[in-house]
């Protein structure tokens, strides 16, 4: 028997063990924990003696490995789910949204397979239509528009090749995603968690960062096609596998890819909260490696623009207030409204509004604030010529408003 086969028959054994222990209340936990045991042996000895390319491709493969949809429901908080290209209709083989990953905010993209046939007709066997990409690049420029990062996850045998999608455009709707994955301002990470097979992977994998889960694969071809083609062979499969190099391994060495996600012994499905952990570490270091090469934590005083989005005007001005620490750091609340000035006189703004900043929650003493705002605030406004037009302070509170009522009133 070979060891191989020595494992199916473990499994088997152990699965079994298990429906009888629960069918008939008898505790078999030490058998089967001893039985666990032999397979991971079994396991470490065929990663090391027999593990190839074709093997991790049958890996890849398995129909209880975990999809996109269990790395987002294991992975995120508040995943809120976007449907539609605005075009023609929802393709269920690509799924995405907006997602919280430990305070991150992101917006995730992926393929998704079915477990049945009922859900894999459902999702298309994971293989998009034109629909599909232009859902996702929908959502990708929703992301850029509202800065936020991009997960993707790609799992596809590859795109739909059916005369439906061709005839809506299935390149041209990839061809369109590659160009405009290069050009996107925010960051894009891309995680190969099973198959990536050609141009349905790379139709949402142009990536800043790409990610190969161990026993996931990436191919311009599948290998019984390569062999079908170079061998008119597909038995010879294997063989071809071998020579793609499509394995997460090789690639690394040939810096197509630019890290490794580790798997348990025998694949993501035998431990999946392990591979989810191990994928929500590799994601946030990511993360974090991205955010340092193209920024930085803002400084206390400095201020930054972004678009309003549905709210009923045109931007908003982001600021870090100072913390009151005493006299000493009190000069940092002027220079915060001065820098939102300044940004407000860069981009032509006729109006601008401020709360009172730093009063709340950084505990700067309301009295003061009202003092440095209009005398360090006002001379600015005062000795520059500005194209502001109209100033507002928004009090949301009255000791606010009768503070600046009486320290503006002064004027």
């Amino acid at each position: 028997m070979s060891l191989k086969d020595e494992i199916k028959e473990l499994e088997n054994n152990i699965a079994e063990l298990k429906n009888f222990s629960k069918e008939k209340s008898i505790d078999f936990s030490s058998q089967i924990s001893e039985l666990e045991k032999q397979l991971e042996e079994k396991y470490r000895n065929f990663e090391e003696n027999e593990m190839d390319a074709w093997v991790r491709i049958q890996i890849s493969r398995n129909p209880q490995r975990p999809y996109t949809l269990d790395y987002i429901n294991e992975l995120t908080e508040d995943f809120v789910e976007l449907h539609g290209d605005r075009l023609s209709k929802d393709d269920h083989a690509i799924v995405g949204g907006l997602a919280n990953v430990e305070g991150y905010k992101l917006m995730i993209i992926g393929h998704q397979k079915g477990r049945d046939i009922d859900s894999n007709i459902y999702r298309n066997f994971g293989m998009a239509s034109p629909e599909g990409y232009r859902k996702a690049l929908r959502l990708m420029r929703m992301a850029e528009r509202f800065k936020l990062p991009i997960l993707t996850l790609i799992d596809t045998a590859g795109a739909y090749p059916g005369i439906e999608a061709e005839e809506k455009g299935q390149g041209e709707a990839i061809a369109k995603n590659l160009a405009e994955m290069f050009g996107l301002k925010v960051p894009i990470i891309s995680v190969v968690i099973g198959e990536g097979g050609s141009g349905g992977a790379l139709g949402i994998g142009v990536a800043d960062s790409v990610l190969m889960l161990e026993n996931s694969v990436y191919s311009v071809i599948s290998p019984e096609g390569c062999a079908s083609i170079l061998f008119n062979d597909a038995s010879k499969a294997p063989e071809a596998a071998k020579n793609l190099k499509m394995d997460a391994i090789s690639l690394k060495n040939l810096g197509v890819i630019d890290g490794i996600v580790k798997e348990p012994l025998g694949g993501a499905h035998r431990d999946f909260e392990k591979t989810a952990q191990n994928l929500r570490m590799a994601v946030l270091e990511e993360c974090k490696k991205i955010r340092n090469e193209l920024g930085r934590e803002a400084e206390i005083g400095e201020a930054f623009i972004t678009s309003a989005g549905k709210l009923n005007f045109k931007y908003i001005i982001h600021a870090v207030g100072p913390l009151f620490f005493g006299n000493e750091n009190i000069e940092y609340l002027s220079k915060t409204y001065i820098n939102c000035i300044k940004i407000a006189e860069e981009n032509n703004l006729k109006s601008i509004s401020f709360p009172n900043i730093s009063t709340g929650k950084n505990l700067f003493p309301k009295e003061i604030a009202a003092k440095e705002v209009k005398n360090k605030v006002l001379d600015y406004i005062q000795n520059n010529n500005l194209k502001i037009k109209v100033i507002n302070f928004i009090c949301f509170d009255e000791e606010n408003y009768n503070l600046y009522l009486k320290e503006f009133s002064k004027i």
